[in-house]
């Protein structure tokens, strides 16, 4: 039971649920999905993610009437348009115009259309159609003059309403096969209902891995589950479980931080088990010597001050080393550090030891600024990188996983599984030691048999075989425990 809380309108990206799933198709077990949330696009997500294989039991799905299963791609012909509507294609949307008036804006993503907004003659949003990636529109939103939603119909791929939802009371109107109740107070009671309607048919002794969320959560707490529950945390905090202690039978966290942190809450009610979603697969063949030695950088969770100080860093390095290239992922406001580096490369000087315009812009090249990345973007920049660095405090798991996969020494502040400080990484205990750590790694002291060394036996004890040797013994600890 994953959380996708995005309305369909992203791939997600580090999900716990969709790796874990990974892992159980590849040890041939069978996967459920049970999803909560409006999913549109989940045919592209599961086909993105490899796990297409999966059974899928969507509460939308249900409550829409909907049996397709086959993704169907729709054209622009497919949609009724008025007359001498006029199409101009720009990056992501398709602008309709009709008498030169803004009509529509189609919006896509690869070969599939997402949505359509439709507006007034005072570019008003006034509808937006959702488009289901199975080929039919599934919703329509509809807004008043202030460009507030007002009212959301759920359709069915025939077109007629199946639900609709009114947002100013928040009561679903619907009439459903399995219930004679055609109103309710909201979204969550009718889907909390059609999921308890299903987990009647499913065994008792099937396995419910939940991803805490506050959809999931009051869908749980207003019904009875008999099947065993385990708590999958990923991010989550300790108010969104604190309610589910003793309703769950197992709490599996993703990392050694995250178990920590809930120990105190759990006081030993309920069991807690560390299990990565990824596993270690070492690959050797991509630790090859590289004519630039480049730095990843995660600014993630980090704050200003800290910040400066490490591009201040950085700064230092590059100034130091002509082979050095650092890449920054940073999810906020880069300004600042554009600033910062923009100030830095006033000083920057040419292999003459002359400072000119030349070599200011040959300075800014070595940094390449980017947004968060996805799975397959960061792969591509951790696979490249000479050194990993994030100083987050709680590390992220999978830049920390794939850095051991591809034997690149990480620098962090927060100790964890996969760093042996001095082995296959540094643990920073101040700032000021960044740069020595970063020196380290950039000279040319042979540390390979110890990254080799470390990310071995990390190998042996998180490859795809030990993960799911510790999720049978959840269930086997389960299963031992209600049978007695």
């Amino acid at each position: 039971m994953p959380d996708w809380s995005t309305d369909g309108e992203e791939i997600p990206q580090f999900n716990d649920s969709i790796h874990q799933a990974q892992l159980f198709l590849e040890e041939e077990q069978e996967v459920t999905f049970v999803l909560c949330n409006y999913e549109p696009r989940l045919r592209s997500i599961l086909s993105c993610k490899n796990i297409d294989r999966v059974t899928v039991w969507s509460a939308f799905d249900i409550l829409q009437h909907v049996n397709l299963t086959a993704q169907r791609t729709l054209s622009l012909t497919d949609f009724s348009w008025p007359k001498y509507a006029e199409f101009i294609t720009m990056p992501e949307r398709i602008l309709v115009q009709v008498a030169g008036k803004h009509y529509a804006t189609v919006w896509f993503s690869q070969l599939y259309f997402d949505k359509i907004d439709l507006f007034d003659e005072k570019d008003n949003v006034i509808q937006q159609l959702l488009i289901d990636d199975r080929g039919f529109v599934s919703q329509i939103g509809v807004f008043d003059d202030s460009g507030h939603k007002i009212r959301t119909d759920y359709l069915t791929p025939g077109g007629d309403i199946a639900m609709q939802e009114n947002h100013s009371t928040g009561q679903v109107v619907t009439q459903q096969s399995w219930t004679e109740l055609t109103k309710f107070d909201s979204m969550t009671a009718l889907v909390a209902m059609a999921l308890d309607n299903y987990l009647h048919q499913v065994p008792d002794d099937e396995n419910l891995i939940v991803s805490p969320s506050a959809t999931n959560n009051k869908i749980l707490l207003s019904i009875n589950i008999k099947q065993p529950m385990i708590f999958s945390i990923q991010n989550n905090t300790k108010k969104e479980i604190a309610d589910f202690v003793m309703k769950t039978d197992f709490i599996v966290t993703d990392s050694q931080v995250h178990s920590h942190q809930f120990k105190d809450l759990l006081d030993e009610k309920v069991p807690i088990v560390e299990i990565s979603p990824y596993a270690i697969q070492l690959n050797k063949k991509h630790n090859i010597k590289r004519p630039l030695k480049n730095i990843f950088v995660t600014m993630q969770g980090i704050n200003n001050e800290l910040q400066n100080l490490i591009i201040e860093t950085l700064v230092n390095v590059v100034n130091k080393y002509d082979d050095v290239t650092v890449v920054l992922e940073n999810p906020g406001d880069i300004s600042a550090i554009k600033e910062q580096l923009e100030a830095a490369s006033l000083f920057a000087r040419n292999e003459h030891g002359l400072i000119d315009r030349d070599s200011q812009i040959a300075f800014k090249s070595r940094f390449n600024l980017l947004g968060i990345q996805n799975e397959e973007q960061r792969l591509k920049y951790v696979k490249k990188a000479h050194i990993l660095i994030d100083l987050e405090d709680v590390p992220d798991h999978f830049l920390q996983i794939s850095a051991v996969n591809f034997l690149v020494p990480q620098i962090n502040v927060q100790k964890s599984s996969y760093v042996i400080p001095d082995k296959n990484g540094k643990i920073l205990t101040d700032i000021s030691e960044l740069e020595s750590a970063i020196q380290f790694y950039l000279s040319d002291a042979d540390n390979e048999d110890s990254m080799d060394e470390v990310a071995e036996a990390l190998q042996s004890e998180n490859n795809s075989e030990m993960l799911w040797i510790k999720w049978q013994q959840i269930f086997n600890k389960i299963k031992s425990k209600r049978t007695i």
